[in-house]
C-alpha cells in the first residue's frame, strides 16, 4: 500500500515531468489556461496537484489571467477583452500580461532550483 508521501511524491513527479522549464518557456496563452482543457497549466496547479497543497478557492484571477466561461461577463476590477480577463497591473492586452506572468512563474522556477525561494 502506498502511503500519502508516496503518492504526493508521485503527484509532484508527475507535474515535473509534464511542466519542464522548456515546456514552460514555450507554453502559449491557451495552454496556460482555458475553459474545459482539463490537461492547462492551471488545472494542473488547481485539481491534479491538490494533494500537495491546496489552491482551490477564490475566482479564477489567482491565475492573473483567465479564459471566462461566460464572454458577456467581465469583471470591473479587471482588465477584459472578448475572451480574458487579467490583472491591471499585468498590463494593458492579454499578450502583455500573459509575458509578465510567465516570466514570474520561470523566475519561481529559478529560484527554486538554486533553493532561494525566500528571495
Amino acid at each position: 500500500m502506498e502511503s500519502q508521501t508516496d503518492i504526493c511524491r508521485e503527484i509532484l513527479y508527475e507535474f515535473i515531468e509534464k511542466w519542464t522549464v522548456d515546456e514552460i518557456k514555450q507554453m502559449p496563452l491557451e495552454q496556460y489556461v482555458s475553459v474545459g482543457d482539463k490537461d492547462t497549466f492551471c488545472q494542473w496547479l488547481e485539481t491534479r496537484t491538490r494533494k500537495l497543497g491546496s489552491i482551490k478557492g477564490v475566482n479564477s484571477s489567482k491565475f492573473g489571467i483567465y479564459k471566462r466561461r461566460d464572454k458577456s461577463r467581465r469583471p470591473k476590477p479587471l482588465h477584459n477583452d472578448n475572451d480574458y480577463s487579467w490583472q491591471k497591473f499585468y498590463g494593458d492586452d492579454r499578450n502583455e500580461a500573459f509575458k509578465k506572468i510567465k516570466a514570474e512563474i520561470l523566475q519561481i522556477i529559478d529560484y527554486a532550483e538554486k533553493d532561494s525561494l525566500n528571495t
